[in-house]
C-alpha cells in the first residue's frame, strides 16, 4: 500500500504507513496502520497566543489612571468580548463532545480573569466615588476637608489597585503551571 497524498492533512501529519498480517490457528488479520500526529502550531497561533495577548490587554487597563474609569471599563470589556467570540470560533472548529475539554478550561479561566478585572475596576470606582461623596458632604456642611484624610483615601484606592496588579499575574502563573503540567 502506498500513500501518494500530501504529508499534512488538516491538522495532522501523516507518518510512514505500514501493514502487517497476523495469522493464528483460528483467524487471519490484515492490519493497516496510518500513524498520524497532531500539529499543535496552528492551535498555538490561533488559540493560546491571542488569548494571552487579550488577557494582557485587559490586564493593562489596571495601569490606567483610576480617575479614568470609563477607559478602564471599555478596555477590559473589549478584551472580554473578543475572548468570548474567540471561544465560540475555536469551539466551532473542534469536535463536539459531551465532556469538558482542556481548551474549555483554558477559555473559562481567561474569561473569568477578564471579568474579575472588570469587577475590580467597578469596586475601585465605587470606593473612589464614595470618598468623593464624603468629601463633598464635608464641604457642604461647612467643614474643611482634611487633606491628610483625603490623601489617605487616595492611597487606599491606589494600594488596592496595586494589590490587584500583583494578584493577577501570580494567579495566572499558578494556573499556567497546573494547566501545562
Amino acid at each position: 500500500i502506498k500513500y501518494n497524498g500530501p504529508p499534512i492533512v488538516g491538522q495532522f501529519l501523516i507518518g510512514s504507513i505500514h501493514d502487517r498480517i497476523n495469522n493464528t490457528d483460528y483467524q487471519g488479520e490484515y492490519v493497516f496502520v496510518i500513524p498520524m500526529s497532531r500539529l499543535f502550531t496552528s492551535q498555538l497561533v490561533i488559540t493560546f497566543i491571542p488569548t494571552i495577548l487579550l488577557l494582557l490587554f485587559g490586564y493593562s487597563t489596571l495601569f490606567i489612571d483610576i480617575e479614568r474609569s470609563s477607559d478602564r471599563f471599555m478596555g477590559a470589556g473589549t478584551a472580554l468580548l473578543v475572548m468570548t467570540t474567540l471561544l465560540n470560533a475555536i469551539n466551532g472548529d473542534l469536535p463536539k463532545t459531551s465532556y469538558l475539554k482542556l481548551i474549555d478550561v483554558w477559555f473559562v479561566w481567561h474569561i473569568l480573569n477578564a471579568f474579575a478585572i472588570i469587577t475590580s475596576h467597578t469596586i475601585l470606582d465605587r470606593i473612589r466615588k464614595h470618598f468623593e461623596k464624603v468629601d463633598d458632604d464635608e464641604i457642604q456642611t461647612f467643614h474643611a476637608p482634611d487633606d491628610n484624610r483625603k490623601n489617605g483615601r487616595n492611597k487606599l484606592v491606589s494600594t488596592v489597585n496595586r494589590i490587584v496588579i500583583i494578584e493577577f499575574p501570580l494567579l495566572n502563573c499558578i494556573f499556567y503551571l497546573i494547566y501545562f503540567y
